[in-house]
C-alpha cells in the first residue's frame, strides 16, 4: 500500500515584515531564556523593546528581523555559538572514600 507523501511542510508561525512583537511571540522566533533575552538587550548586543503604554512593551519586528539576519552571517573564522543555558558538568571529587 503506498501512502500520498505530503509536498509541502506545514507551516509554523511567520515573522511579519513590520509590526509590533510582544515578549511571547518574539520568544517564538529567538529561542533564548528570557534572562538570557534581557542580558543581551543590556549589553546592546539585542534591539530594545519600545514601551507602548504603561503596560504593553514590544518588539518592532524590522529590528528583529535585522538582528536575525545579522545574527545569522557570522565570520567563518568565529567560533560556533555555545548553548548559553546549558549547565557545566558538576566534577566530582574522588578523594574521600
Amino acid at each position: 500500500m503506498e501512502r500520498n507523501m505530503p509536498t509541502q511542510l506545514p507551516q509554523g508561525p511567520v515573522l511579519p515584515e513590520t509590526g509590533f512583537l510582544r515578549l511571547a511571540q518574539l520568544l517564538t522566533f529567538v529561542p533564548i531564556s528570557k534572562s538570557t533575552l534581557a542580558r543581551r538587550i543590556n549589553e546592546g548586543s539585542f534591539p530594545s523593546p519600545i514601551k507602548l503604554s504603561a503596560r504593553v512593551t514590544a518588539w518592532r519586528a524590522e529590528d528583529v528581523r535585522r538582528w536575525i539576519s545579522e545574527f545569522g552571517v557570522q565570520d567563518k573564522g568565529s567560533e560556533p555559538l555555545q548553548n548559553e543555558g546549558a549547565r557545566k558538568p558538576v566534577r566530582q571529587d574522588r578523594s574521600r572514600t
